[in-house]
C-alpha cells in the first residue's frame, strides 16, 4: 500500500474524496493521510448552540437544542460550492422558537431555527480524524512538514506559484513537473554553492546554467501546446 502525506488545509467533503488519478482506476490502493484541524476552535467548544454540539438521535433522526427543542428533519437540500462541487445537506427545523429565553444565543433568523448538516462530509471527517490518531497516522503527519509544507512553502510564497495556467489533468502535470524541476534545481544551486563546488573546473558554468533554467522556468508566460 501506497502512502502519500497530503496537504489539505480545509477539510471539504471534495477533498476528502479518493483521488481520481490513473492509479486509482486501475485498483492500485492509494491512501492520502488528509490534513484537517483536529481540535475544534475554541469558539466551537464553548458555544452550546453550535450545530456540531447539539444533541443528535441518530436512530429517529433529529437534533435537540439546549432548551430542549426538537429540531425534526423537513427534507434534503442541495449545495453547489464557490468550484461548483455539489453536496446533498440534510434540513432539521424547530418548531417553536418565539418566546424561547435562549434565542438571542441561538441563532437570529425570523422565524424557527433551521439548520443544515452534511452526515457524509461528517463521516468522512471522522474516518479521517481517527487516522490522523491512529499510530500510522501520528507517523505520517510528523513526516508531513519535512515532506510537504517546505516546499508548498517555497512554491506559493518564494516563487509566486498560487494557481495553475493549464487545464487538463496532462497539462497541469506537465506544469507542476516543470515547478518541481526547477525547485530541485534551486536546491541543487544551493547545495553547490554552500560547498564551495564553484571553484572546481566547470563550477562556474555548471551554476551559471542552472541558474539560466530556474529563471527561464520562472519568467515562461508560454502555454504548453495542446
Amino acid at each position: 500500500m501506497q502512502i502519500r502525506a497530503a496537504k489539505n488545509g480545509y477539510p471539504k467533503q471534495a477533498g476528502n474524496r479518493p483521488p481520481k488519478t490513473r492509479n486509482y482506476k486501475k485498483k492500485i490502493k492509494l491512501t492520502c493521510i488528509l490534513t484537517q484541524n483536529l481540535k475544534r476552535s475554541l469558539k466551537n467548544k464553548q458555544d452550546p448552540f453550535s450545530v456540531q454540539n447539539l444533541y443528535y438521535n441518530q436512530q429517529e433522526d433529529f437534533y435537540v437544542c439546549p432548551a430542549g427543542q426538537k429540531l425534526s428533519f423537513i427534507g434534503h437540500a442541495t449545495r453547489v460550492s464557490a468550484n461548483g462541487y455539489t453536496a446533498q445537506v440534510s434540513c432539521y427545523q424547530a418548531r417553536r422558537c418565539e418566546g424561547c429565553p435562549m434565542r438571542s444565543g441561538c441563532h437570529k433568523a425570523k422565524g424557527d431555527r433551521l439548520i443544515e448538516v452534511n452526515h457524509r462530509l461528517n463521516k468522512l471527517k471522522d474516518k479521517a480524524r481517527e487516522r490522523l490518531l491512529s499510530e500510522e497516522g501520528m507517523y505520517h503527519r510528523s513526516k508531513r512538514p519535512i515532506e510537504v509544507e517546505a516546499v508548498f512553502g517555497q512554491m506559493k510564497s518564494n516563487n509566486r506559484f498560487t494557481r495553475f495556467t493549464m487545464k487538463g489533468l496532462d497539462k497541469v502535470a506537465v506544469e507542476f513537473g516543470l515547478m518541481a524541476i526547477a525547485h530541485n534545481l534551486r536546491k541543487w544551486a544551493k547545495k553547490w554553492k554552500d560547498k564551495a563546488f564553484i571553484g572546481k573546473p566547470g563550477g562556474k558554468n555548471s551554476l551559471f546554467a542552472i541558474n539560466q533554467a530556474i529563471n527561464m522556468l520562472k519568467s515562461t508566460k508560454h502555454r504548453l501546446a495542446a
